[in-house]
């Protein structure tokens, strides 16, 4: 049975959202995507491009999650994922430099690692990941948080704030009662 799929029941798909991301992307973007996967750091050596994705993969659940103490067996798992998902990310790559696919569909093995880590170790699936919008005013230093299902009230105090003159950026989070859990269970799996 594959690192990636361990609940063979479950279908395991990660999408792109179109909230994930609320500037959009351009053609820079694309080319700069192109770059890093065409040669990660100038190297071609697999272990090198493993350690590479992994110490990423660990900024992502840091960043995202604020796990920065992964166990032995965390980081095992976390490493074997990558290593399962490589061969992916090369075959995309080449679709993408023989135009077949776009530079924006390029999985992103810093972020779809972590998910698949989330999964296999903890049965947390991407879609029951709880988000919300923060609305940051850089002109005042506040912030203002809304559930995902008001995206149009966080829109509109974005808006509201940047016809004041306001230097406003909206973003995606997870919400701190999430990694709070998250770091209950981890907490638990590791007394057993």
């Amino acid at each position: 049975m594959s690192e990636v799929n361990k609940h063979e029941d479950d279908e395991f798909i990660l999408e792109a959202s179109d909230t994930g991301d609320l500037d959009s992307p351009g053609l820079e973007q694309d080319n700069e995507l192109l770059s890093l996967y065409d040669n990660i750091m100038g190297t071609e050596d697999p272990k090198e491009k493993s350690r590479i994705y992994t110490e990423w993969s660990k900024s992502r659940l840091e960043r995202d999650f604020g796990i920065s103490d992964l166990s032995n067996i965390e980081g095992t798992h976390l490493r074997n994922i990558i290593e399962t998902l490589m061969p992916k990310i090369e075959e995309e790559r080449k679709l993408v430099l023989r135009g077949k696919m776009s530079a924006m569909n390029l999985a992103e093995i810093e972020e779809e690692a972590p998910a698949l880590w989330l999964y296999n170790l903890y049965g947390i699936h991407p879609k029951d990941i709880p988000h919300i919008f923060a609305v940051n005013d850089d002109t005042t230093g506040k912030t203002q948080t809304f559930e995902t299902t008001m995206e149009d009230k966080a829109r509109e105090l974005a808006a509201d704030l940047e016809a004041q003159g306001h230097r406003v950026y909206t973003t995606l989070k997870i919400p701190q009662d999430f990694k709070d859990y998250l770091k209950h269970i981890r907490q638990e799996a590791h007394k057993l």
